[in-house]
């Protein structure tokens, strides 16, 4: 059988077993929508588009909510402006005490809890690192050993003191600066879900692949490692994050706070959380870490994880019980069938017995008319 085919088969077949599952697709919310109005908006911020399906009162007034407190974050975090107190924050003279804002104390200290807590597999303090490697200018190039080490010694968060009673923070060394990249977007989505629950509003928001759902279910898919534009299996999720973090979704170049190194290419980690900051965090503090030493971080810890391991060229996938919770049961069958071939996925769908509701399977009648069309695209 034909592997594309093979695996629009497989979701013809999954979606017959589980019809709740086809229904979140077809019906789009999975939750009683209240009264007022959807739109849908498209905005270019921090560097990237974020996209927005939102059902609420005054849909367009709470669109432009969540672009204000994004905006808001982009002013306080930023670190291609010079205006933002990031910037200035990084600019300070060092050995002397900097005052920050509230806001970004409290962002500080959350950020430093999870370099401790990830042993410094999440460290933003990689400033010096980013500059050895030209990361920022696009183009990677590797420095030579002394640079290297240099920017090591450097680098790191232990090169930042804190002391919130004075609201004050000290650069220790030259050339240490704070990187808001792991972590501002996922900050973002957090105060944007807070302005789509001060408005009473549902939706769906997209900022650079990292997804949020409130008060509402979406299904979000998960990308093969090992080829893009395929699938691997659909997560539902609902007042919760997606993130992903492999070398396609960070441009190319992820580097290892520790090593001060480029981390390998092996695969891909997805994190589900209800805190989309904890998702951005630790989608990228668990692929620096490699598969084994991520799965073996996650195994007990209640954000969702999904690990796939490409090195071998089979591609191999793993998950932690917290993501059982996100993924339907044959979702689970897929996944580990895709470890093997696409045609054992068929397979696994077929041994589930389907459920007979007439009303539901006028409904995937629909959405398999809508695949067959898309493979006869193919």
């Amino acid at each position: 059988m034909n592997k594309i085919h093979a695996r629009a088969t497989a979701l013809i077949l999954l979606l017959l077993a589980s019809p709740a599952a086809a229904q979140t697709v077809l019906a789009g919310t999975g939750a009683t929508a209240p009264a007022g109005e959807s739109v849908e908006r498209e905005s270019y911020l921090m560097g990237t588009r974020l996209s927005m399906e939102i059902h609420a009162v005054d849909a367009a007034a709470t669109a432009e909510a969540v672009n204000e407190v994004v905006r808001n974050v982009e002013e306080l975090l930023s670190t291609w402006r010079e205006g933002t107190e990031l910037s200035a924050l990084n600019r300070a003279p060092v050995a002397e005490r900097h005052r920050v804002s509230p806001a970004l104390m409290s962002i500080l200290e959350e950020t430093g809890r999870w370099v401790v807590e990830t042993d410094r597999a999440f460290d933003p303090a990689v400033g010096p690192l980013l500059d050895a490697w030209d990361v920022r200018e696009g183009e990677v190039a590797e420095p030579g050993p002394a640079e290297l080490a240099a920017a090591r010694k450097a680098a790191g968060w232990h090169r930042i003191v804190l002391e919130p009673a004075r609201s004050a923070v000290t650069r220790t060394v030259p050339g240490v600066w704070i990187d808001a990249g792991a972590f501002g977007k996922g900050l973002a989505l957090r105060e944007a879900v807070g302005a789509l629950r001060s408005a009473g509003a549902i939706g769906t928001l997209n900022f650079g692949g990292q997804i949020v759902a409130v008060g509402a279910s979406a299904q979000v898919d998960v990308a093969d490692a090992r080829v893009r534009d395929r699938g691997l299996l659909t997560l539902t999720i609902r007042d919760a994050s997606v993130a992903t973090t492999g070398l396609s979704e960070r441009g190319g170049h992820v580097l290892d706070p520790r090593s001060g190194q480029p981390v390998e290419d092996w695969g891909s980690v997805t994190v589900v959380a209800e805190d989309p900051m904890e998702a951005d965090i630790l989608s990228t503090a668990l692929y620096v870490m490699g598969p084994e030493a991520a799965l073996e971080w996650a195994m007990e810890r209640p954000q969702g994880v999904l690990i796939q391991d490409v090195r071998s060229g089979e591609g191999v996938v793993h998950w932690n019980r917290a993501m059982e919770s996100w993924m339907d049961g044959d979702d689970s069958a897929a996944a580990a069938a895709a470890t093997v071939d696409p045609e054992a996925v068929v397979e696994a769908a077929e041994s589930v017995p389907v459920r007979q509701d007439t009303s539901e399977i006028e409904r995937l009648k629909r959405q398999v008319e809508a695949i067959t069309r898309e493979l006869e695209r193919i």
